[in-house]
């Protein structure tokens, strides 16, 4: 599976808008879009893959009922 079919998954699952995700996790609505589509991928020492894990995280635990 690729980085951008499980981010894409990730970020359907959670049912925000592309920029109510990007702004959680400190992207623009476009650069989350080019990762989502797989037109760009992130360096395994980028920080973005940081911040995608952490906006995502704290997304579902809104979803979830802060469990």
């Amino acid at each position: 599976m690729s980085f951008a079919t499980v981010l894409d998954a990730y970020c359907r699952s959670l049912g925000y808008t592309n920029q109510r995700i990007a702004d959680e996790c400190s992207l623009s609505a476009s650069a989350l879009s080019r990762y989502r589509t797989g037109k760009r991928i992130p360096g395994i020492d980028d920080e973005t893959i940081d911040n995608l894990a952490l906006g995502i995280a704290k997304l579902s635990r809104n979803e979830s009922g802060g469990i």
